[in-house]
């Protein structure tokens, strides 16, 4: 007769060597820009990630002649070298002092080698913008 005594237990992520993670990035009077990756994380070997928080906001500080469009995002690419953008932030308004922000909790677990990028880009002529981004995560071993 054979005894079954269930599965064995694996320990919750955070009893697997946990290790907190983070970056944030803050831009103040940024000039017009091509697109510019002002923060990345890369999930290392052996390890995975639970992405606790994803934010970005974006702010026009002084007007542009001609206003261009202002862009914030973030985005998450896969071990198949997909990306994808899960937050993005578009501004088209000349109006100082408008602004867009997002966040998002528990969005995501990266597999070893995924990566959160975050990134900026600023089409007008003249004018600045104010970033900021954050990423938190709590990396475990997988």
């Amino acid at each position: 007769m054979r005894q079954f005594n269930g599965p064995t237990a694996r320990p919750q992520p955070a009893d697997r060597n946990a290790l907190t993670v983070a970056y944030t990035y803050g831009l103040a009077a940024t000039a017009p820009h091509a697109g510019t990756v002002r923060a990345t994380y890369t999930c290392p070997a052996n390890r995975r990630a639970l992405i606790t928080n994803i934010s970005n906001a974006l702010m026009r500080q002084t007007a542009a002649a001609p206003v261009g469009t202002i862009e914030s995002y973030a985005r998450i690419t896969n071990v198949a070298a997909v990306a994808a953008r899960v937050i993005e932030l578009t501004c088209i308004d000349n109006t100082v002092g408008y602004q867009q922000s997002q966040s998002l909790a528990q969005s995501a677990t990266l597999l070893p080698t995924e990566t959160v990028t975050h990134a900026t880009s600023d089409n007008s002529t003249g004018g600045t913008a104010y970033y900021v981004g954050a990423f938190v995560g709590t990396e475990y071993d997988a």
